[in-house]
């Protein structure tokens, strides 16, 4: 799979960052996934709410390999091939069949390897 940025977008895979519209989330070399920025609808992921200016740790998230996502929610694809997204969810797009907004990161359902 190629890495590119999309327009909104937060990426970050080992060392690259592309920074989104409100809130940047980042998966590091150890597989885990930081965030800051706005957290208006859960997007920084740390169940906690409440916007920050310095990272903080995506809840419960180990073994990320890729990170995407759009304005307001992120998605984590792990190295057993789940995904899970987190943050804004007015139109299901964080896929766990709800459009409840999500602060903290759920399993994408509906997906297999």
């Amino acid at each position: 799979m190629g890495r590119r940025p999309i327009k909104g977008v937060c990426t970050l895979v080992a060392t690259v960052v592309v920074l989104a519209t409100a809130g940047a989330s980042a998966a590091a070399t150890t597989g885990t996934v930081s965030s800051s920025g706005s957290d208006e609808f859960g997007q920084l992921g740390n169940g906690a709410g409440g916007s920050s200016t310095t990272p903080v740790a995506v809840a419960g998230l180990t073994g990320v390999t890729q990170i995407d996502g759009g304005r307001e929610h992120a998605v984590a694809l792990k190295s057993d091939g789940t995904a899970w997204a987190w943050g804004h969810n007015n139109y299901g797009q964080v896929g766990d069949g709800t459009k409840t907004n999500r602060q903290s990161p759920v399993q994408v359902s509906g997906l297999t390897g």
